[in-house]
């Protein structure tokens, strides 16, 4: 039974990564971003705005758990939002019920990919007096985020070099070790 939860930052690839990496192992996918926005019937910055972000936050923890029970016995590769490692005591319960992979990215990789992204309700709210204040701003996020981050049981890199497809065959590779 292999359960792998996929964390890392915005932009690092987990969704991607994660639907090519599950097709591999044949296991289920479950990205807990597409599971809250189906079942709340809204999009995240819509739950974001309406809602805020500790309403956000509770909705990713009872995801969490409740995936996890359900498949209870089975596997899955579950992508999880960027900030859940770092909410509550997520990344415990994580790496308790399963296998944790960090995708990890530059900074320059992480603002490439998500540079434009209206549906990323975190970095949309990020300050920007100008292209550099966005950039520090992710800087920081990402040095809070970093220590949940770390305690993954795999870090792999996710640049800007690597497609998904390779990103996800390294994962394969690792976990068959």
């Amino acid at each position: 039974m292999n359960r792998i939860y996929l964390i890392g930052f915005m932009g690092a690839g987990k969704s991607t990564t994660g639907a090519l990496l599950a097709d591999m192992l044949g296991l289920p996918f479950i990205d807990t971003d597409a599971v809250i926005e189906n079942e709340e019937r809204s999009s995240i910055p819509r739950i974001f705005s309406e809602r805020g972000e500790p309403y956000f936050r509770k909705l990713e923890h009872r995801v969490l758990r409740r995936l996890t029970r359900i498949h209870r016995g089975f596997g899955f590769v579950m992508a999880t939002g960027g900030g859940m490692p770092a909410s509550g005591r997520n990344i415990a319960y994580m790496r308790r019920h399963g296998i944790v992979v960090y995708l990890e990215a530059p900074v320059s990789t992480l603002l490439s990919r998500i540079r434009d992204a209206a549906s990323r309700p975190v970095y949309s709210s990020l300050k920007e007096e100008d292209r550099h204040g966005k950039e520090e701003a992710v800087k920081t996020l990402l040095l809070t985020r970093a220590p949940f981050y770390r305690k993954a049981h795999i870090t792999v890199q996710s640049a800007n070099d690597s497609n998904a497809a390779q990103t996800a065959r390294r994962i394969e590779k690792i976990l068959r070790e």
